[in-house]
């Protein structure tokens, strides 16, 4: 075929034209999947305006995912009802992709969430503060008595989560009876959590009031620190409570380089009816 410099452009104006690379279209000739028109004598390369359409083609096929191996299985075959199957099988893949993304984003958003937590609200003091209505989902433990079974119960609790869909099982809470700290059981949860975005798979709500709130830092196995400290703050304040004491860590290895530099979050309900 001869070449027309009015209907034909180089390797490096094709590329430009296409906003890809002559690297690019080297490759695509090289796996056989979109060659130039015409191959001169001197080896010089020459793409045809109605190739800009066949290359977008391509270009599309590629942003949704499609490997340039299956691209060209694709167009060898292509016709109306193959371009059905290919984008409703890669509308799926889409899908799963959009919703991976969001659970990325929603893991970031509550590192964010909790690792502000700790710089703006910590301390070492007992306080009081208004606590907003949170989504949750528990699941009750049945025996909590020893590391192990406590280890047992979170990772029961992850299971059902990852059944339902639940994302990013793995922010996880406790929720301990006021009686039972008040006689020193601080590890037998009765409860184990974890927060929701919204009211989607919740079975629970943490309604909204004034908490009495504390920040321990540490690990678990002197928690009874800081629950000694809410205790006598309930009891010098002349406080009334009701409900659960909830658990929640807010620093955990991904912001800290030793154990005892975890930040959990205790909570409970102040009782105003009294």
């Amino acid at each position: 075929m001869k070449i027309n410099k009015n209907i034909h452009f180089t390797t490096g104006e094709f590329a430009k034209l296409c906003k890809t690379s002559k690297q690019t279209l080297y490759h695509y000739d090289q796996v056989g999947i979109f060659s130039p028109e015409i191959k001169g004598d001197n080896n010089y390369r020459y793409y045809s305006y109605q190739q800009i359409e066949m290359f977008g083609a391509i270009t599309m096929l590629k942003d949704i995912g499609m490997p340039l191996k299956e691209i060209k299985n694709y167009l060898s075959k292509r016709n109306p009802n193959e371009l059905i199957n290919l984008l409703e099988k890669e509308r799926i893949n889409v899908i799963n992709k959009i919703d991976k993304l969001n659970q990325i984003k929603l893991f970031i958003d509550r590192k964010i969430e909790y690792s502000k937590d700790f710089i703006n609200n910590y301390t070492d003091k007992v306080s009081i503060s208004p606590l907003q209505e949170e989504y949750i989902f528990i699941s009750k433990v049945f025996n909590c008595s020893t590391d192990k079974e406590v280890y047992e119960a979170f990772s029961s609790h992850i299971g059902r989560c990852e059944d339902r869909g639940i994302a990013y099982p793995h922010f996880l809470g406790g929720i301990l009876k006021y009686s039972d700290v008040a006689n020193g059981n601080y590890f037998n949860y009765k409860y184990i959590y974890n927060k929701l975005p919204n009211k989607d798979y919740s079975n629970f709500a943490k309604t909204k009031g004034l908490y009495i709130v504390a920040y321990h830092r540490g690990s678990y196995y002197n928690t009874s620190i800081t629950y000694n400290k809410i205790l006598k703050f309930i009891e010098e304040n002349n406080l009334s409570v009701q409900g659960h004491f909830y658990e929640y860590i807010i620093l955990d290895d991904l912001a800290v380089q030793e154990y005892d530099d975890y930040v959990i979050k205790i909570s409970i309900k102040v009782n105003l009816s009294k």
